[in-house]
């Protein structure tokens, strides 16, 4: 009897198992948990209402991992890293989540590796191919690359979506919809930072520091939408800075510092990086679409404001100081005249007098 009482106390103060199926806690230590989970998720309603907790940091190399397909969960990383994570298999919605449903979170997770799948390779993401829900303080190391709607964060995140805290190091490529966060944004990101090589290579050993580029001026227009930050936004990007390149030169549509194509909201942005196209290149935006205005705060009027009387006021100064000189030099041009006015005076006077003096001098006896 106290031995059965002594199990069921260590039972008690035993830890949850990995996805134990009647817990709303889950662990993950090591590949063969984030595996399961992986397996278990296929179904939407498997993670709603569930807690995920990353306990250690996780090398996935060598294993045959596949993307968490759909997420609608709490995934805390805890800040620990997942590394060796690769995806080459002809895939579509891939990333380290194919999925983050509504109402999915995934925080403090920093994966590295490389998504570049095969096949179409649509919406493709280093955190997540689509997200439809929170992806908070996560960092991408490494390359993603894709067909349409690529990021190093999301491929696409959609109107319910929300990136915000992330950052992306390593490069993304794709032929439309490219950015160094994501490819697509519908929703929000905030207060991301990329330091991400957007398309600066076109195929093989060409990138964008070489002027020999070996495309067909069909290549060249379907390659459009790419920015730092967004590729394509309708949504809200904000507070967002990037740090990495850009496009490469005489190639691409709609190239942007932080968005290639913009219809969206857009304020309190930076970029940092060199940006290369063919047309519609901006540091900010390649293209803003017709219906888009741009709006300032009464601070940033205020600011503004202040910029244009400082700089009317500088102006004014030049133009004063530049007046003063006109006057002096006029003046000086006015005494050289007149210093030229009295050496002809003086020059005549000469003249007439000669004649006479001839003549008084004639006129004297031998």
């Amino acid at each position: 009897m106290i031995l059965l009482l002594c199990a069921i106390v260590m039972a008690g103060a035993i830890r949850v198992p990995a996805l134990a199926s009647d817990s709303s806690i889950i662990y993950i230590e090591t590949a063969k948990d984030l595996m399961e989970l992986s397996k278990n998720c296929v179904l939407d309603t498997w993670s709603s209402g569930k807690t995920v907790i990353l306990t250690k940091d996780i090398d996935l190399t060598g294993t045959e991992y596949d993307p968490i397909p759909l997420f609608m969960g709490n995934f805390d990383g805890q800040g620990h890293t997942v590394s060796g994570f690769e995806i080459t298999k002809d895939a579509s919605v891939t990333g380290f989540f194919r999925q983050i449903l509504e109402g999915g979170t995934v925080k403090d997770l920093t994966v590295c590796g490389s998504v570049t799948p095969g096949g179409t390779a649509k919406t493709a993401g280093g955190i997540a191919g689509e997200n439809h829900g929170e992806i908070r303080n996560c960092m991408f190391e490494g390359t993603v690359k894709g067909s349409r709607c690529t990021g190093g964060i999301a491929g696409s995140n959609g109107t319910a979506g929300m990136i915000d805290a992330c950052s992306v190091n390593g490069t993304v490529s794709g032929e439309h919809r490219t950015g160094g966060i994501a490819g697509e944004n519908l929703g929000s990101v905030i207060s991301c930072t990329s330091s991400a090589d957007v398309n600066t290579e076109v195929s093989g050993n060409v990138t964008f520091e070489e002027t020999d580029i070996s495309l067909s001026a069909e290549e060249l227009i379907d390659i459009t939408d790419a920015g730092g930050i967004c590729g394509f936004s309708s949504g809200v990007i904000q507070g967002c800075i990037n740090n990495g390149t850009v496009g490469y030169p005489r190639t691409g549509y709609n190239i942007g510092g932080i968005a290639g194509r913009q219809s969206g909201f857009m304020a309190n942005c930076r970029n940092k990086g060199a940006v290369w196209g063919r047309k519609d290149v901006g540091g900010i935006v390649g293209q803003l679409d017709p219906d888009a205005r741009w709006k300032f705060s009464d601070g940033q009027l205020d600011e503004l404001q202040d910029m244009l009387d400082e700089l009317q006021h500088n102006l004014d100064a030049k133009t004063g100081d530049l007046s003063r000189r006109f006057d002096s030099l006029t003046q000086s041009l006015m005494q050289v005249q007149n210093s030229i006015n009295l050496l002809e005076q003086t020059q005549r006077s000469l003249s007439m007098q000669q004649p006479v003096m001839m003549a008084v001098q004639a006129m004297q006896p031998p």
